[in-house]
């Protein structure tokens, strides 16, 4: 993991610190074995330890993540850096917007962590292109609903309350709908 940023201030002992805080576009780099790198770019990054090991990270302003070929952008990231749980929120009068290659997406708020997968929620809205159910991926699938869930290896959504997917002149309703896209 790397951090740099305009300013770093912090606090701590000979031994260890107790929180830390990049200033002025702090970008965090993380990159782990066997998996892709991402980057967090924000206009303050504060990373509070316990026992000397960061506990919890708060990034605001200007919140970006990027991973591969997806992102996530919002104003606030709140982040439990042990139990690997997320919540990004936008700021106000704006939403968390979702990107990828597949599709995107837009909601209030994104709540996750690596082993369960992640879960927009607040009147979702976005569109599916890859590998879209119900079609051709040349017409892209639009779906709503008040929340949507992926599975940690992508391979499940979820669409719950009021969910609804429309092609063109093709529209399906329900309370929840599951996609699983390994069969299509």
């Amino acid at each position: 993991k790397e951090v740099a940023a305009w300013r770093l201030a912090g606090e701590g002992s000979e031994t260890a610190w107790e929180w830390m805080e990049g200033q002025g576009r702090a970008c965090a780099l993380d990159l782990p074995a066997r998996e892709e790198p991402s980057l967090l770019e924000s206009d303050r990054l504060r990373v509070e330890f316990s026992a000397g090991r960061p506990h919890t990270a708060v990034a605001t302003g200007g919140v970006e993540i990027t991973s591969g070929r997806r992102r996530a952008t919002g104003e606030t990231l709140e982040t439990s850096l042990g139990g690997g749980t997320f919540a990004l929120t936008p700021a106000p009068g704006e939403r968390v917007v979702l990107l990828a290659p597949e599709g995107e997406a837009r909601c209030d708020r994104l709540d996750g962590d690596r082993v369960r997968g992640a879960t927009a929620r607040g009147q979702v809205v976005g569109q599916l292109r890859e590998g879209a159910p119900t079609g051709s991926a040349d017409t892209p699938v639009n779906f709503a609903a008040r929340s949507a869930s992926i599975d940690a290896s992508g391979t499940r959504i979820v669409l719950d309350g009021e969910a609804r997917l429309w092609q063109a002149d093709r529209l399906m309703r329900a309370d929840r709908l599951e996609y699983l896209r390994a069969g299509d």
